[in-house]
């Protein structure tokens, strides 16, 4: 499911929110919905379950992330043999996902499609340390809040597609990269030292960010085949 929003609307974290909420409260009232034959799954625990049940893991920490997926954006998780143990979850409320996505549609690229073409502007732009104060970096897994984040865009002008890219946005793709390497980062520390094993799996739509998986590749030394 993708939703729209127009870059000059207030409150737009708050409109994707409620469209997941509406979208998934209209699926149970699908006829089928409560027949037996059928098992509705959490997305995040597909996500998880499709990254560790096929890796040659017997124990590993699972992080999946994307845009949305039912109340959550995103689920930390640890597997060991055939189960999967949820440590953390992350509301659609605060969505990583969303937030690459949207920044993704301000730079004039096309919102889940274009984040690649993101990433790889990050590269020539520098990240701005102090850009993006919304993000709470305090909590033991970053959140960042509604109306700063509302606020920060609002009086930014977009760029139009096909319009010249200019320093600015390349350092704010530099400086979006940056901040979700932060918050991923610090979500594989967190499960770390919950558990000491230094087995990942990634998945969702932004686990497919290879930037930030090297990145927590380096940060415990592990074999390419270990994250």
């Amino acid at each position: 499911m993708v939703t729209k929003f127009s870059s000059k609307r207030y409150g737009i974290l708050k409109q994707f929110h409620r469209a997941y909420l509406e979208y998934f409260s209209s699926v149970e009232k699908l006829p089928f919905y409560h027949s037996p034959k059928i098992h509705f799954i959490r997305h995040h625990l597909a996500h998880a379950a499709s990254a560790f049940y096929i890796s040659p893991f017997e124990k590993a920490n699972i992080i999946s992330l994307d845009g949305g997926g039912g109340e959550e954006s995103g689920l930390l998780l640890y597997g060991e043999g055939n189960k999967m143990k949820i440590i953390k979850r992350n509301s659609s409320a605060s969505s990583w996902g969303f937030l690459y996505s949207y920044v993704t549609q301000f730079l004039g690229f096309k919102s889940d499609a274009d984040e690649g073409k993101v990433m790889e502007l990050a590269a020539y732009g520098k990240p701005k340390v102090k850009v993006f104060p919304f993000i709470n970096f305090k909590k033991v897994i970053p959140e960042f809040d509604l109306v700063g984040f509302s606020n920060y865009f609002r009086n930014m002008k977009s760029r139009k597609p096909g319009e010249p890219i200019g320093e600015f946005h390349k350092n704010l793709a530099a400086t979006l990269q940056n901040r979700l390497d932060e918050v991923v980062l610090k979500m594989v520390k967190y499960l770390y030292r919950i558990n000491g094993v230094n087995n990942f799996c990634i998945a969702g739509g932004v686990g497919l960010n290879c930037t930030t998986n090297s990145l927590g590749q380096q940060e415990y030394s592990c074999r390419p085949e270990e994250s």
